[in-house]
C-alpha cells in the first residue's frame, strides 16, 4: 500500500526519537530503520496488557476465592503497570510530535492533527483503562470493569493503528498491522485456550447444564476467536484499501465530513467482539462488528448531536469516539446509541430538567435536543444556554435565576451515565459565567469524528477565561441499548423458548423481534434439530429480511421515493458497462434495474442493522462515495412524469456491502447453529465424575456423528465441518478430535464412489498430487499420495489425508491438518492453525497469530520472527518448538516426551509462557542444567522441557531467550527469578567433570570422579561426591553448603557465610574460607553422630586439624591460625557447637589428655580423616 499524504521530516523524526527515549534505544540512526520497531512496541504493550488481563479473568473463575483474589489481583496489577506505561508514551508522544509542528512554523495539517488527536485519544483511553484496573483492584473484576477495560483498550489499540497508518511511507507497516487486529487475535487465542475450558467447567459448577455450558464456552470462542479476529480486517482487505490506500481513503474522508466513518472502523475490537461479559451470555452473541465495518466503508453520512461543553483543563476540549462504548440517548426516546462523548477532564454543560437526579436524555444537555420555552428546538447548545438567560445581558452568570440549576458534567468513568460525585455546580468549579455569544462559527474538527460547531469562552472566579465549544458529536447507531426505550417490547413465552441474539443498529435483539414479527418467529422456529446445513444457510436470507422489517427505522430507498407527492424512483447500481450502454436507453435501464434487484434489499437490511443510511440526502440531492445525484424527470410512455434517481455506487462500495452483507449472514448462523441445527450434538455432551474431577463424557456425541455418517455421509461430513468450525476448540477441550475423525472419514469414503459423491456433496475437494486453491474459503482433502497442496487466498481448510504430504494455507487464515505421514505444513500468511497429526511433522505456522500442534511423532514446530502471541503444542513425542520475536505460549501435557523451546524474544514487553497440562504440578518438576540449557524435568523424568540456551557462556539468564512465565495446572506460577531462587540443578557424570554454576542459584553434583566445582554467585549446594574434588563458590555467594563426599577434597568458601558438611568416611578435607565481610557466619557441620570427644583438634603450623578417633578421616581448615578471616565461626557436633574462640583452649586440653584418650587408627593423629556429612543440611 503506497501512502499518498506524507507528514513533515520533524514530526517523522519525533516519533522516532521518542520510541527510542522510551526503549532506552541510541536516538542516532536514520528514522526509516526503526519503523518497525516502533509498531511492535507499541502494538506489544498494548496487546500484552490486553490478553494478560483476558487470561487472569478466565483463570480466576476456577480458583478457590482466596486463590482467585490473589491471581487476580497479580494479574490486574500487572496490567495498570503496562497500561501506564502505554500511556505515558503515547502522551509523550502526541507532545514531541505537537513540538515538532510548532518548531518547524506553520499550523499542522488536518493528517497531522488526526495523527496527534488519535494518539491523544489512545493516552485517555489506557488512562481510563486504569481508572476501572483500579476499582477492579478494590472490589474485584466486575462485569463492568471487564467491558470497560476491553473497550478502552481495544479502541486504544485501534486509535494507534489508525494514526501510525497515517504517517508516510516508512511507518506504513504499522497500519497494515494493525493494532486493533493483533489486539483482536490476542483475545481469541485467550478464548480459544483458557476462557472456553474454564468457562464450561465454571458453569457446571454452578449448576448450568453441560449443554448451556458446552455451548456458553463455544460460543466463547466464536465471539472472541471468529468474530474478535476479524475485528477491523476489512479495513486493509477491502477494495477500497487495496484501490486508492489508507492514507488518501482517510484524507477524501475528512474532506468529505466522513471521518468518524473512517476512524471508527478498527475501533470495535474493544468494544463487542472482545467483550469477555458477553462470552458468558452465547444466546446474546449477535451481529459481527465487521458487518458494521464494511457498510461504513460504503456509507458517507455522519449525525452528530451538540451538547455545549466546557474546556475544564485549558488543553482543548478533549473526546472519545462514537465507537467507543458510550451510549446515550440524545433524542428522547427512550434507545440509547453509541455518542461521541467528552473525555473526563472536560464537562458537558447539564440541567436536572425532570427532577430525576440524573442526566439521561439529550434534552438534559444544552444542544440541539433543548426544548426552548417558545416549545421550538434549539440549533445549539449556546441558543439552548440563552433561553436561561433572563435578564437579557448576554451572559449567563449567578443574576440568572436557574444558575444554580445548572451542572458541569465531568464522565468520570466515560460510561456514559451520570452519578451524584460526576455533577458539579458552576461556583464548585470556580466558574463565575459564560458568554452567550460565540466569538468563532469556524468548525474546529477534534478527531474521532466529533467537530466543535461554535466557540465562545467562559469567566473564572478570579477573572481568567476559558474555552466554551458547541460540539458535534459523531453518533454511531450500530452500537444501542433498547433497554430503557419508550416503546418496550414483551418477549412471549413462546419466543423466550428459542435462541436468542443481539441485534444492532435499529434492530432488537431477536427475542423482541420474534415478539414483534410472526414471520420471523416461524423463521426462528423452522430452524430446528437436524435441519441441513444448506436449509439453514438458504434460509438465513429471508429471516435477515424478516428481522430488519420489525425495525422502525426507513431505509434510504423509502425516505427517498417518498418524499414527494410525485412518484420517484431510485436505482442504486453500479457504473454502467460500455456493452450495456452501446445497447441503448432501454438496455441500460434493465441492466440498472437487474443490479438494483441484487443491492436495494441488501442496503435496506445493512442500513437497519447499522441504524445509519448508506447516504446523505440534503436539499434534494443524495451525496455517496464523493459524488452528487439529483432528480431526473422521466416521460412515460403513457404520459405520465416520473421522477428518478440513479446512485452509482463505486466498485469499492459495492464489494463493501457484499462483504458486509456476507458477514452478517455469517455471524447469524455463527451465532445460531450450535442452538439449533447442531442443538442435538451439543445437547449429548455428559458430564462424569473421573479420579475426583469433573470431566465431559462425548461418547454420546461420537455416536450420533457416527449414526448420521451410517444414515448419510455427506450430512455426517457437514455436521463435523460445522462443529468443528463453530465449536471445535469447545469439543477439542471435552476430548473430541475433529480433524483426526474428518481425516478417517474422507480416507474412508474416497474409496469408493458413493463415498467420493459424499464428500463433494459436503462441499470438500479431493485432490490427488498438486493442487493450487484460488481466492475463496478452500476445503481441500488429499488422497493416500504424497499431495502438495496451496490454498491460495482466503480462510482455507487443508488436510493432507495418506501420505507425507506438503500443505501451504498462503494468504487468509487456514486451518491445516497433516493426517498420517512424515508432513510439512506451512500456514503463511495470517492467523493459522496447524495440526501434524501422526507421523513426525514439521509446522511452520508463518506470520499471525497461529496455533500449531503436532500430535504424536517427533515434530517441529515452529512460527515467524514477527508472529504474534502464538500458541505451539508439540503433542506426544520429542518435540522441538521455536517461536517468535514476540509473545508465545508452548503447551505441555503429561506424557507428551521429550520437548525442546528454542525462544527468541528480541522484543521488549514479550511475555512467554510455558503452560502445563492437568496433572503437572510444580511440587513434581525439578529443574536441571545441561550446559547452556535449563531442563525442566516431570515427575521420574519420562517427560522434560529442555529450555534451550537459556543462559549465557557467562552463567547469566540469557533474556532474549527467557520463557517470562511457567504456569501450573494448580495456578502456580514461576518466573526466572522463581528458578534463580530454586536453583538449577547440574549432575556430574562417572568421570572428572567440571561443573561451573550460573548467576542465580546452583545444585552441582559431581560424582564419581575426580571433579571440579564451581558455585559462581548466588547461593548455590555444591556435592563432591567420590573422588578427590574441588568445590568453591564466588567471592560474593550467599549461604552457600559445600559437601566433599568421600575423597580428599578442598572445599573454599565465600566472603559471606558459608556451611561446610562433613561425615564419617568423608576422607582428608581441607577448608579454605576468606570471611571478609563483617556479619559474616560460617558452619562446619559434623556427622550427626560425633560428639565433641570423638574428635581430636590441633595445630599444624597455621592450620586447624580435626582428626576423627578410631579413623583415617580428617578436616583441615588452612591458615586458621593465621587470620581470623580464615577461621570458621561455628564447629556443630552432635552434643554442642564450638565457637571459634573455643578452639585454642580445646587444642590445649586435649593436648594434656591425649595420653589417656582412645587412641588413633594412624600413629600421627593429625593425618586422620574426616568425610563431609552425606546429609542435606
Amino acid at each position: 500500500m503506497n501512502s499518498s499524504v506524507s507528514v513533515r521530516d520533524e514530526v517523522y523524526s519525533a516519533i522516532v526519537v521518542e520510541y527510542k527515549g522510551a526503549t532506552g534505544a541510541d536516538p542516532s540512526g536514520a528514522p526509516g530503520e526503526n519503523a518497525k520497531d516502533v509498531e511492535k512496541y507499541i502494538k506489544e504493550k498494548i496487546t500484552g496488557a490486553y490478553s494478560d488481563g483476558a487470561a487472569s479473568l478466565a483463570q480466576a473463575a476456577l480458583l478457590t476465592p482466596e486463590q482467585a483474589a490473589l491471581v487476580e489481583k497479580a494479574r490486574w496489577s500487572k496490567m495498570a503497570a503496562q497500561t501506564s506505561q502505554s500511556a505515558a508514551f503515547m502522551r509523550s508522544l502526541a507532545n514531541r510530535m505537537s513540538d515538532a509542528i510548532a518548531q518547524s512554523g506553520g499550523a499542522s495539517t488536518a493528517q497531522e492533527s488526526m495523527i496527534i488527536n488519535n494518539i491523544r485519544r489512545a493516552d485517555v483511553l489506557l488512562a481510563e483503562a486504569n481508572g476501572y484496573i483500579s476499582d477492579a483492584l478494590d472490589s474485584g473484576a466486575s462485569a463492568k470493569a471487564i467491558r470497560a477495560v476491553s473497550q478502552n483498550l481495544g479502541a486504544a489499540a485501534a486509535l494507534y493503528g489508525l494514526a501510525m497508518g497515517g504517517i508516510n511511507d516508512g511507518l506504513q507497516g504499522v497500519g497494515e498491522g494493525g493494532a486493533n487486529i493483533i489486539g483482536g487475535w490476542a483475545a481469541g487465542a485467550v478464548a480459544e485456550f483458557y476462557i472456553a475450558p474454564l468457562i464450561t467447567s465454571y458453569m457446571v459448577g454452578m449448576g448450568v447444564s453441560a449443554t448451556a455450558a458446552g455451548i456458553a464456552s463455544g460460543a466463547a470462542v466464536i465471539a472472541a476467536g471468529f468474530v474478535g479476529g476479524l475485528i477491523g480486517q476489512a479495513l486493509y482487505e477491502s477494495g477500497v484499501t487495496e484501490t486508492i490506500g489508507l492514507n488518501k481513503l482517510i484524507q477524501v474522508a475528512m474532506d468529505n465530513g466522513l471521518g468518524a466513518f473512517i476512524q471508527g472502523l478498527g475501533e470495535f475490537g474493544g468494544w463487542l467482539g472482545i467483550e469477555l461479559y458477553d462470552l458468558l451470555h452465547p444466546s446474546e452473541n449477535g451481529v459481527a462488528n465487521n458487518v458494521n465495518e464494511n457498510f461504513r466503508n460504503a456509507a458517507n453520512f455522519v449525525p452528530r448531536r451538540d451538547p455545549l461543553t466546557l474546556d475544564l483543563d485549558g488543553d482543548g476540549i478533549e473526546t472519545v469516539s462514537a465507537s467507543n462504548g458510550v451510549l446515550f440517548d440524545h433524542d428522547g426516546d427512550g434507545v440509547k446509541s453509541g455518542s461521541g462523548w467528552v473525555a473526563a477532564d472536560d464537562g458537558l454543560l447539564v440541567m436536572d430538567r425532570n427532577g430525576n437526579g440524573t442526566i439521561d436524555g439529550g434534552g438534559e444537555l444544552f444542544g440541539a435536543d433543548t426544548i426552548l420555552a417558545d416549545g421550538r428546538k434549539a440549533g445549539s447548545g449556546f441558543e439552548a444556554l440563552r433561553d436561561l438567560d433572563e435578564n437579557g445581558d448576554g451572559i449567563f452568570s449567578k443574576t440568572d435565576a436557574h444558575f444554580n440549576d445548572v451542572r458541569i458534567w465531568r464522565d468520570l468513568n466515560q460510561d456514559g451515565i451520570s452519578q451524584a460525585g460526576e455533577l458539579f455546580r458552576l461556583s464548585e468549579l470556580g466558574i463565575a459565567s459564560i458568554t452567550l455569544k460565540p466569538t468563532t462559527t469556524a468548525d474546529l474538527d477534534l478527531g474521532n469524528g466529533n467537530v466543535v460547531d461554535n466557540r465562545g469562552t467562559y469567566t473564572r472566579l478570579d477573572g481568567t477565561t476559558g474555552l466554551a465549544g458547541d460540539l458535534q458529536l459523531a453518533v454511531n447507531n450500530f452500537f444501542r441499548d433498547f433497554s430503557g426505550s419508550l416503546d418496550p417490547v414483551m418477549v412471549t413465552d413462546e419466543v423466550a423458548q428459542l435462541p436468542n441474539l443481539k441485534g444492532s443498529g435499529a434492530v432488537r435483539d431477536l427475542e423482541e423481534a420474534a415478539s414483534l414479527s410472526q414471520d420471523l418467529l416461524a423463521d426462528v422456529q423452522a430452524l430446528t434439530p437436524g435441519t441441513s446445513r444448506e436449509a439453514m444457510r438458504a434460509a438465513l436470507d429471508t429471516m435477515l429480511a424478516d428481522w430488519a422489517g420489525t425495525s422502525t427505522m426507513k431505509s434510504s430507498e423509502d425516505i427517498l421515493e417518498t418524499s414527494s407527492s410525485t412518484k420517484r424512483t431510485v436505482y442504486y447500481h453500479g457504473a454502467v458497462p460500455a456493452s450495456v450502454t452501446a445497447q441503448g436507453a432501454a438496455a441500460v435501464e434493465a441492466w440498472d434495474k437487474q443490479q438494483h434487484a441484487q443491492l436495494a434489499s441488501i442496503i435496506a437490511i445493512l442500513e437497519k442493522f447499522n441504524g445509519s443510511s448508506l447516504i446523505s440526502y440534503q436539499n434534494d440531492q443524495v451525496s455517496t462515495g464523493g459524488n452528487t445525484y439529483s432528480w431526473k424527470n422521466v416521460t412515460r410512455a403513457d404520459g405520465s412524469v416520473e421522477q428518478v434517481m440513479n446512485v452509482v455506487l463505486q466498485p469499492e462500495q459495492i464489494s463493501a456491502l457484499l462483504s458486509a452483507y456476507a458477514n452478517l449472514k455469517e455471524s447469524v448462523y455463527a451465532g445460531l447453529v450450535t442452538q439449533t441445527r447442531l442443538h442435538d450434538y451439543v445437547d449429548s455432551l455428559a458430564m462424569r465424575v473421573a479420579d475426583g474431577k469433573l470431566q465431559f463424557d462425548i461418547s454420546g456425541l461420537a455416536a450420533m456423528l457416527e449414526s448420521k455418517a451410517q444414515s448419510n455421509l455427506g450430512e455426517g461430513l457437514q455436521d463435523a465441518l460445522d462443529l468443528y468450525k463453530y465449536a471445535g476448540s469447545f469439543l477439542a477441550e471435552a476430548g473430541w478430535d475433529g480433524p483426526a475423525l474428518l481425516n478417517d472419514w474422507i480416507e474412508s469414503a474416497s474409496t469408493t464412489s458413493a463415498g467420493i459423491e459424499a464428500i463433494a456433496f459436503a462441499g470438500i475437494k479431493t485432490v490427488s498430487g498438486s493442487f493450487t486453491g484460488m481466492s475463496a474459503d478452500d476445503l481441500v482433502w488429499g488422497e493416500s499420495v504424497n499431495d502438495i497442496i496451496h490454498g491460495g487466498g482466503g480462510n482455507d481448510l487443508i488436510g493432507g489425508g495418506a501420505g507425507s504430504d506438503t500443505l501451504y494455507g498462503d494468504a487468509g487464515n487456514d486451518r491445516l491438518f497433516g493426517g498420517s505421514g512424515d508432513d510439512s505444513l506451512f500456514g503463511g500468511d495470517g492467523s493459522d492453525i496447524l495440526f501434524g497429526g501422526a507421523g513426525n511433522d514439521t509446522l511452520s505456522g508463518g506470520t499471525g497469530t497461529d496455533r500449531l500442534e503436532g500430535g504424536a511423532g517427533d515434530d517441529v514446530l515452529s512460527v515467524s520472527g514477527d508472529a504474534q502471541n502464538s500458541v505451539l503444542a508439540g503433542g506426544t513425542g520429542n518435540d522441538t518448538l521455536s517461536g517468535s520475536y514476540n509473545s508465545d505460549t508452548y503447551l505441555f501435557n503429561q506424557g507428551d516426551g521429550r520437548d525442546t523451546v528454542v525462544e527468541t524474544s528480541y522484543n521488549s514487553g514479550a511475555v512467554d509462557k510455558v503452560v502445563f497440562g492437568e496433572g503437572i504440578l510444580a511440587s513434581t518438576v525439578q529443574v536441571f542444567r545441561e550446559g547452556l540449557d535449563v531442563v525442566l524435568s516431570i515427575g521420574d523424568g519420562a517427560d522434560s522441557v529442555r529450555l534451550k540456551n537459556w543462559l549465557t557462556s557467562g552463567g547469566a539468564e540469557n533474556g532474549s531467550v527467557s520463557i517470562e512465565q511457567f504456569v501450573f495446572a494448580d495456578g502456580t506460577i514461576w518466573t526466572p527469578a522463581t528458578l534463580k531462587t530454586k536453583g538449577l540443578t547440574t549432575l556430574g557424570t562417572s568421570g572428572d567433570d567440571k561443573l561451573t554454576g550460573w548467576n542465580g542459584n546452583d545444585i552441582l553434583f559431581g560424582g564419581a570422579g575426580n571433579d571440579t566445582l564451581s558455585g559462581g554467585t548466588g547461593t548455590d549446594r555444591l556435592e563432591g561426591g567420590a573422588g578427590d574434588d574441588v568445590l568453591s563458590v564466588s567471592g560474593d555467594a550467599q549461604n552457600s553448603v559445600l559437601a566433599g563426599g568421600t575423597g580428599n577434597d578442598t572445599l573454599s568458601g565465600s566472603y559471606n557465610s558459608d556451611t561446610y558438611l562433613f561425615n564419617q568416611g568423608d576422607g582428608r578435607d581441607t577448608v579454605l574460607e576468606t570471611s571478609t565481610y563483617s556479619g559474616a557466619k560460617d558452619r562446619i557441620v559434623f556427622d550427626k553422630d560425633l560428639a565433641v570427644d570423638d574428635t581430636f583438634f590441633s595445630r599444624s603450623g597455621d592450620d586447624l586439624s580435626i582428626a576423627i578417633r578410631g579413623s583415617d578421616d580428617q578436616l583441615t581448615v588452612s591458615g586458621w591460625f593465621a587470620s581470623s578471616s580464615s577461621q570458621v565461626e561455628y564447629l556443630q557436633f552432635k552434643d554442642k557447637t564450638v565457637a571459634s574462640s573455643e578452639v585454642a583452649a580445646l587444642i590445649a586440653a586435649m593436648a594434656t589428655t591425649s595420653s589417656s584418650s582412645a587412641p588413633l587408627v594412624s600413629s600421627n593423629s593429625q593425618e586422620a580423616k574426616l568425610l563431609v556429612a552425606s546429609s542435606i543440611v
